[in-house]
């Protein structure tokens, strides 16, 4: 037999193999990939706090958002006084 139609068929061969590999095994790996995925977020999970530190983290969060509101309001307070000393401070324009 002809060297090279040996060598030809067993490449279909081969390639036909790897192929219907990738075919039959592509949805299977993904399955088992979602599958592995929900086991791990399953077992991570988020631990529940304590009563007393989810309590002391609403006061710290509730201090956080006044002190934020106070700078706010500063902050405002200062645009309005600065943009009022310009306005005053500008000559009035010529026509």
């Amino acid at each position: 037999m002809d060297p090279n139609a040996i060598a030809g068929m067993a490449f279909t061969l081969i390639l036909a193999a790897m192929v219907g590999g990738f075919v039959l095994l592509f949805p299977v790996s993904r399955r088992l990939g979602k599958f592995l995925e929900n086991k791990l977020e399953d077992k991570k999970g988020t631990p529940a706090l304590p009563p007393a530190e989810f309590k002391a983290l609403q006061e710290t969060v509730k201090s956080l958002e006044s002190q934020l509101h106070r700078v706010g309001e500063r902050q405002e307070f200062l645009e309005k006084l600065l943009s009022s000393k310009q306005s005053a401070a500008l000559p009035p324009k010529d026509a």
